[in-house]
């Protein structure tokens, strides 16, 4: 946001002290009803994190390599593991390293609701592929064991 598209609000910082402040629009209608802006900033910078995954869903190679980078820069940020272990689910299907990525991004904030909503999706995720894969199984077992008995009684 550009200096010229912010406006001057009064921002109360104790009971008894204003003071004046720059602030984009979207941050002064939060102060308006009293939403703290470091809270603000944060989700603002979650919402471009997310925006950037959405854009860039065609280039899952170049979505690994920031979150990898963003992960190394952080690695106590639990959503930025999550988000990497999306991906490294998406781009890879490696189960393995997947699950090892959630599990750290719980550790890191076991309180975020976001965090164990995109875990559980995952968790419910690979117990559907292992059940196709036991499904497909059965189907590729079936006809070789009749086929089996067939040539058996002839």
């Amino acid at each position: 946001i550009e200096e010229d598209d912010k406006v001057l609000v009064e921002v109360q910082k104790t009971p008894f002290e204003e003071e004046k402040e720059l602030v984009s629009p979207s941050l002064h209608l939060a102060i308006g009803v009293g939403i703290d802006v470091a809270v603000v900033e944060a989700l603002m910078v979650l919402l471009v994190m997310q925006q950037i995954l959405a854009k860039s869903k065609r280039d899952l190679q170049g979505t690994e390599q920031y979150y990898s980078s963003a992960v190394l820069a952080d690695p106590a940020d639990g959503e930025i593991i999550s988000q990497y272990a999306k991906v490294v689910w998406e781009l890879h299907h490696d189960q393995d390293k997947a699950m090892s990525y959630f599990e750290r991004a719980v550790q890191a904030t076991a309180e975020d609701s976001h965090i164990l909503t995109a875990y559980a999706n995952f968790l419910w995720q690979t117990e559907e592929d292992e059940e196709e894969d036991g499904a497909a199984q059965d189907h590729i077992q079936a006809p070789l064991f009749l086929g089996t008995m067939t040539a058996a009684n002839v």
